[in-house]
């Protein structure tokens, strides 16, 4: 199985990993808000298999969480330039889309200190797309809400060139050999947007 192969991968490199591999879901982003039934594998990709991953998820990695705001979202979902934080001033020649988008709760604009999840799209689920149907949807910014957490949403694009018909992140290579190392162009984009939120 892939998705056990892949913790194999994270927990040789010493990873602590926490691995779900009950649900019978597709390939997509199960959450409590999926428009999709768990086993479709078909856009918009946000797949709803009856659990929480997201709080799992967050529990795993912070400890405690707070329940998630079940109300209207509080925050303030803004888009800005990704082009200033791509290596050579364009994000379209790493395949990324000339904006992205971040999640901000009203305590963390207030001065709260605030922790900070980037959260990546699958294929076919940039904005460019879906419009802001992944954050909308993903159930992140509902615990974002409730647990002072700036959620980071960057974006991917299909492009010709580099080849990513699907607006995939690169997971293997059309940016260049070092797609999986610190210093893949991709990557130090969206390192130069944490490092500029003060992550």
């Amino acid at each position: 199985m892939v998705s056990a192969s892949g913790v194999d991968f994270y927990q040789h490199f010493g990873a602590r990993v926490e691995y779900h591999g009950t649900d019978p879901a597709g390939h997509g982003w199960p959450t409590p808000a999926g428009l999709l039934a768990c086993p479709l594998t078909s856009p918009p990709f946000l797949i709803n298999c009856g659990d929480d991953p997201e709080g799992r998820m967050l529990r795993h990695w912070l400890g405690g969480v707070n329940s998630p705001n079940t109300g209207r979202p509080e925050g303030t979902l803004s888009s800005f330039s990704q082009d200033s934080y791509a290596p050579g001033g364009s994000a379209p020649a790493l395949s990324m889309d000339n904006s992205g988008l971040l999640y901000t709760p009203p305590a963390c604009v207030a001065g709260a200190a605030c922790k900070l999840v980037v959260a990546l799209h699958g294929c076919l689920s940039g904005q460019y797309l879906l419009g802001d149907e992944f954050p909308e949807l993903a159930y992140l910014d509902t615990y974002a809400d409730t647990n002072n957490l700036v959620v980071l949403y960057p974006q991917a694009i299909a492009s010709v060139i580099p080849v990513n018909p699907q607006g995939c992140w690169d997971w293997w290579g059309y940016d260049g050999p070092d797609f999986a190392v610190k210093t893949a162009p991709q990557m130090v984009t969206i390192m130069n947007m944490v490092t500029a939120l003060g992550g």
